[in-house]
């Protein structure tokens, strides 16, 4: 019969009506995680399981099996990994940007465009992020940064930015376009990078 770990530690776990691998599943979210817990890896005898292979591994009868590893973690976690990723995901929108931005000045607006509507997404994607970090973490919004502005008002500048961009595109403004892509989407996106991420970690009053 398979060993069962939480984050490396052994578990003591009733099988006796538990087969595979897909009814454990369940069972260890029903019975052994806490209200704030969530399952965030599984490993079956070593390899990681994911929604490309997870057909392999999930029929797998738990008495065919050496170990089964779960990762858990708590909102708190998940919270803090994904601030530590935003700096590379900011990284990789101001690329695009560049890149918006060398189609405009190269007159191929078909492609400009184009890759407009990939940065308009992923600053949708960004503002949903720093509305959940808003919504799980105490995060003192009046506290001045380096730049002399607040973490809100970062925010509620991203949100005009977005909107105006929005506005230019369907006014077919490519002037405008350029000028709030190369200066003030790439500026306030520096400075979450370079002052607000840091200092939330800072602050980190959960």
């Amino acid at each position: 019969m398979a060993t069962i770990e939480f984050n490396d530690k052994k578990v003591s776990i009733k099988l006796d009506t538990i087969r595979t691998v897909a009814e454990l599943i369940p069972s260890i979210k029903s019975n052994h995680l806490g209200k704030d817990e969530y399952l965030t890896e599984l490993f079956i005898n070593g390899e990681q399981v994911n929604s490309s292979n997870q057909s392999l591994f999930l029929d797998k009868t738990l008495s065919d099996l050496d170990i089964v590893q779960f990762g858990i973690s708590n909102s708190k976690n998940i919270l803090l990994e994904t601030i530590d990723e935003l700096p590379m995901y900011i990284d990789g929108l101001i690329s695009t940007i560049d890149l918006a931005v060398s189609f405009s000045k190269n007159e191929q607006t078909t492609l400009m465009l184009a890759v407009l509507g990939d940065i308009i997404e992923k600053i949708d994607s960004f503002i949903q992020l720093i509305t959940q970090i808003h919504q799980g973490l105490v995060i003192q919004t009046d506290k001045m940064l380096d730049s002399g502005q607040t973490i809100k008002q970062l925010e509620i500048h991203l949100l005009s930015v977005a909107k105006a961009l929005l506005l230019a595109k369907r006014r077919n403004d490519e002037v405008m376009l350029l000028d709030l892509l190369d200066y003030e989407l790439k500026d306030n996106l520096t400075q979450w990078k370079i002052t607000a991420i840091p200092q939330i970690k800072r602050l980190n009053t959960i």
